[in-house]
């Protein structure tokens, strides 16, 4: 199942288009290969909770998650948890990822979620109104 959720209209960031694409893709492309069943949600959301004018970009799946023990690595070059080598993969995309979105300011995470998936939280400063 994929289930974007996206706010009309969408929040502006400072970021290049090219980027912001290549990272979506490494983010959805991880959620589909290591999701056997369930879905994949996609929330673009502004968290004036987290960091004042924030836009965050959630990917949320039912996958089967990491390793807690693993998850520091998760964005380091050609890393990937136990499993991930079985499924194929450079283990790049995590880690450009992080390189696009973290200058300046952006920041990303991953954390299981229960009962079992990841959610990678990508944020990054919204432009003023």
């Amino acid at each position: 199942m994929w289930a974007p959720a996206i706010p009309d209209p969408a929040p502006t960031i400072a970021l290049d288009a090219e980027a912001l694409r290549q990272i979506v893709d490494n983010l959805l492309g991880n959620a589909v290969k290591f999701t056997d069943v369930g879905g994949i949600d996609l929330r673009v959301q502004l968290m004036p909770p987290v960091q004042p004018r924030a836009l965050v970009l959630d990917v949320i799946d039912s996958g089967i998650g990491i390793d807690a023990r693993h998850v520091g690595r998760l964005f380091r070059a050609f890393q990937q948890g136990e499993d991930g080598q079985m499924r194929g993969g450079s283990g790049l995309g995590l880690s450009i990822a992080q390189a696009a979105i973290a200058a300046p300011k952006g920041r990303i995470s991953a954390r299981n979620v229960s009962p079992q998936g990841l959610r990678v939280r990508l944020g990054r400063p919204r432009l003023a109104d």
